[in-house]
């Protein structure tokens, strides 16, 4: 599948990308999100086997990347596309704010009801919801580590 959004900019376009010949800067890239969010469990070469086994797709921007992947609702059947990685530099200039509009279209085109991405960082909600995006549920967890005896 070949896509490519409006560049924005010159040389700012996003593509599909292949995870082999862009590893040398997107490993280090998602080190930096791990080192920022321990909670995460990924470590890189998931990312990588995800993209290299065709179950997430890389997309490519200047100086920026994301990665995605598919749910789909087990009662609904409803398709959901999901940005499960996402970084740029400088921070703050998202891939996903600067190509959002062809990100969705690109999706709606594929058959997917939805796009979705998950964060703790409350100002990236409020910035979503900018771009009209709704809260769909919050996750409140406990660890069950501190009943073992």
């Amino acid at each position: 599948m070949e896509v490519t959004t409006v560049a924005l900019s010159a040389g700012d376009t996003l593509n599909i990308g292949e995870i082999r010949t862009e590893w040398h800067w997107i490993k280090p890239a998602i080190e930096e999100i791990l080192e920022a969010n321990p909670h995460l469990t990924y470590i890189p070469e998931d990312v990588y086997a995800e993209v290299k086994s065709g179950h997430a797709v890389l997309w490519v921007a200047d100086k920026a990347f994301a990665v995605t992947t598919s749910e789909t609702d087990q009662y609904s059947g409803e398709k959901t596309l999901l940005v499960w990685v996402c970084w740029s530099k400088p921070n703050g200039t998202s891939v996903l704010f600067r190509h959002l509009e062809e990100l969705t279209r690109v999706a709606a085109d594929s058959g997917y009801a939805w796009i979705e991405t998950r964060t703790q960082n409350e100002r990236l909600g409020e910035a979503l919801e900018h771009w009209d995006w709704e809260l769909d549920h919050i996750v409140y967890r406990r660890s069950c580590h501190v009943f073992k005896t």
